[in-house]
C-alpha cells in the first residue's frame, strides 16, 4: 500500500480525489512515540498489496494548513476516512490497537471473528 507524505492542503486534496478510502497519520520527527510506531505502521502497510487505498502522512509542524480538517490534541494520530467521512480516529502507540485499526481499514478480520460458536 502506498504511503505518501504531504506538506500542503492542495497536495492533500489532489491525492484524496483519486481514492475513496484513505488513512491520515499525523506525527512529527521530534516525537519519540511517533517514531516508535512509525516502524510498526510502515512494516504493516508495506506488506499490503492494495492500490485502492492510500496512507497519507502529515507532519505536525505543517498542521496549520490542515487545521480546518483535523482537530489534533495529541500525536501520533491515526484517522481512517471513507468518502470524506471519518470512520475512526485514535491517538495511540499501542500496537494491538493499531493492528485492529489497520485490519479494519484494510478489510481484514481476525480468524476469531469467523468462528461459528454453534459447533
Amino acid at each position: 500500500m502506498k504511503i505518501v507524505e504531504v506538506s500542503g492542503l492542495d497536495e492533500y486534496r489532489d491525492i484524496i480525489s483519486k481514492y475513496s478510502k484513505w488513512m491520515v497519520i499525523i506525527s512529527a520527527d521530534w516525537c519519540k512515540p511517533c517514531q516508535k510506531v512509525k516502524i510498526f505502521y510502515e512494516d504493516y502497510f508495506n506488506k499490503m498489496d492494495d492500490e485502492s487505498k492510500i496512507i497519507i502522512k502529515i507532519n505536525y509542524d505543517n498542521l496549520d494548513e490542515f487545521e480546518d480538517l483535523f482537530e489534533v490534541n495529541k500525536i501520533p494520530l491515526f484517522i481512517s476516512i471513507f468518502n470524506n467521512n471519518v470512520l475512526k480516529k485514535i491517538q495511540t502507540t499501542d500496537e494491538d490497537k493499531l493492528n485492529d485499526l489497520f485490519n479494519d481499514f484494510c478489510g481484514k478480520t481476525s480468524i476469531l471473528d469467523n468462528i461459528n460458536e454453534d459447533f
